[in-house]
């Protein structure tokens, strides 16, 4: 799960809440995300299998996504099923990737954060 660290930290280090102001708060995830792009050959290109995504007020708007999006909070939920193709990438040998990078995310909101991105 997430845990609040700092509910009230501001540069500087003052995590007095004052009147009037007020810092959202930091949220430690306890594992690494996971974004997956899977890739193919296809006589001579390179294709690769993407997520069609619509958000909330996006109108006739499609977005494309990475084939598997996973945070470091769904991965410890008890889930009835796993996202389509999650398979593809925990536990595969390395020289399967094409790229595969563990990066670090967003200081300002996630602590210490990281989300690997993989192309298979």
């Amino acid at each position: 799960m997430t845990k609040n660290i700092a509910p009230f930290m501001r540069p500087g280090g003052d995590a007095t809440p004052r009147s009037g102001q007020w810092s959202p708060p930091l949220i430690k995830y306890r594992r690494n995300g996971l974004n997956g792009l899977i890739a193919q050959p296809v006589g001579g290109t390179l294709r690769f299998l993407v997520r069609g995504c619509s958000y909330p007020g996006s109108l006739d708007n499609i977005e494309h996504a990475s084939t598997v999006p996973l945070t470091g909070f769904e991965s410890r939920l008890n889930r009835p099923s796993s996202p389509p193709f999650l398979d593809f990438f925990p536990g595969a040998p390395p020289q399967r990737f094409r790229y595969n990078s563990l990066q670090c995310e967003e200081g300002g909101r996630y602590f210490h954060y990281k989300n690997r991105y993989s192309v298979r």
